[in-house]
């Protein structure tokens, strides 16, 4: 195993989450990870009766639709059903295993918290293949640094000095846990918003379907890609500095999977020295909004053990968070006087060096900024491409279902190379009704338009990772 040390605090972390976590030995929060989102306070569940919407070959239909909306090319995912089920638990969905790990050694300002989702057959090979000769494929997730923009409402993911309150706290319902509304809104519940509630990642993967895969039918019951999901949690000073070190990051992946395979071993019973770990496989890292300047942290060090870039509404401009000293709260800076131009100038610029002629790492960026992208766009178009416009435009003037008239609305677009292993996905800015608290759009597509009441900033990583799943080189 890794030079780290872990420890398995879902149970203990679920005294705070206000019931989040199923502690049950043999299903830890099994259940919450099918839940497709939250109608007025209440989880509605993923069942054959409300689908999960995923993208699969395209973003855009190629059809004449009745509203702007109507041209994503969303399909509707089925209810997966659990195939170790006993005739008389038939409703009982499969939704494989969450974990959150603690490190325990050389944790000062390092990260030290990781969320977990493992598919059921990953995790099934965990508990029944003892030598660990297999491969496991992993998905890292970054969040985006908190305290954006000195939006006072929005504090940062993780606190050194609130962690020890609220960890250390014997009974959850006195008052700290009760009446902190810093650590009932935001703290420390990123890695569960991010797997199962708003973000939904354990969902997109489950759901996904894979191109040219066995799982291809859209009513298929089967669950999506083998893989693990980790979510790692920093707080804005420093802001993921270690894992934004290849070296680090690849060993930290390699331990995490060593102690999850420890675990499923150990729950099956098992007391002898394991010899042989699972080695790592296919490795996809996700960005979103100010995450991004991880990506290009990792990209200007070539890492090799990464296969996929994605990058979802990545912010690439001159902005950068470190710690005020005299305040010890993240304070916002110029890095470098750019714009998101020169932002994605730079970062495509160190994707290319990364990947060479090498189709077999792929990359998928997704964008509001399209006048930020548009030198992917005019380089991709100068050699052989396949792009697919999707035409808001036509619906500008025309009436929406809210009594309104949509204005304002640009195209869009998604560019391939010729092998699809690149692409890039242009929805602009003004077309959503609500992009961020301070940019809206009248004009725009309505909050509860269709499947797009998610509309807005967030909508990129919450719906289009399946897109890049299926068109990804996971098996």
């Amino acid at each position: 195993m890794a030079n780290f040390s872990f420890e398995d605090i879902t149970c203990t972390l679920g005294r705070y989450t206000k019931g989040y976590f199923d502690c049950a030995k043999e299903n830890k929060m099994r259940e919450n990870a099918v839940y497709s989102g939250i109608v007025k306070n209440v989880f509605v569940p993923f069942r054959n009766n409300l689908p999960f919407p995923i993208f699969t070959d395209t973003v855009f239909k190629k059809t004449t639709v009745n509203y702007p909306y109507d041209l994503f090319d969303f399909k509707g995912r089925t209810g997966i059903k659990d195939p170790y089920a006993k005739p008389e638990n038939a409703n009982i969905y499969h939704a494989g295993r969450i974990l959150v790990l603690k490190r325990k050694n050389d944790v000062d300002k390092k990260t030290k918290y990781f969320f977990i989702w493992i598919s059921q057959s990953l995790w099934d090979k965990y508990r029944n293949q003892s030598n660990g000769n297999f491969k496991t494929n992993i998905h890292i997730n970054f969040h985006p640094v908190g305290h954006i923009n000195d939006i006072k409402e929005y504090p940062p993911y993780y606190n050194e000095r609130i962690e020890q309150q609220i960890l250390n706290t014997e009974d959850p319902k006195d008052s700290f846990y009760s009446d902190n509304k810093y650590y009932n809104n935001n703290y420390f519940t990123i890695g569960i918003r991010y797997l199962f509630l708003e973000k939904q990642a354990v969902l997109q993967q489950r759901c996904s379907l894979k191109k040219g895969g066995q799982n291809t039918d859209i009513s298929s019951n089967e669950d999506g890609i083998p893989m693990m999901v980790i979510i790692p949690v920093s707080g804005g000073a420093p802001y993921f500095a270690d894992l934004s070190n290849v070296a680090n990051l690849q060993e930290i992946t390699k331990a995490v999977s060593d102690f999850c395979f420890d675990i499923a071993q150990k729950e099956k019973g098992r007391s002898t020295p394991i010899e042989n770990y699972p080695t790592i496989g296919r490795v996809a890292c996700s960005f979103y909004s100010r995450s991004g300047m991880i990506a290009e942290q990792l990209l200007s060090q070539r890492p090799e053990f990464i296969h996929e870039f994605y990058l979802y509404d990545v912010m690439l401009d001159m902005f950068h968070f470190i710690e005020d000293k005299t305040t010890a709260k993240p304070k916002k800076i110029k890095v470098v006087d750019r714009t998101q131009e020169k932002g994605f100038e730079r970062v495509w610029h160190l994707m290319k060096q990364w990947r060479q002629d090498n189709s077999d790492k792929k990359i998928r960026i997704y964008s509001a900024y399209s006048t930020a992208i548009e030198l992917i766009r005019a380089e991709l178009k100068r050699s052989r491409y396949d792009e697919n416009l999707a035409i808001f435009s036509a619906f500008n003037d025309k009436p929406d279902k809210a009594g309104g008239t949509y204005s304002n609305l640009s195209d869009g677009y998604e560019i391939y190379n010729a092998d699809k292993s690149i692409s890039v996905v242009s929805i602009p800015i003004k077309n959503f009704a609500h992009y961020l608290d301070d940019i809206k759009s009248p004009g725009g597509f309505a909050v509860y338009d269709n499947y797009l009441e998610d509309v807005g900033h967030s909508w990129f990583v919450r719906r289009l990772q399946t897109h890049s799943l299926y068109h990804s080189g996971f098996n």
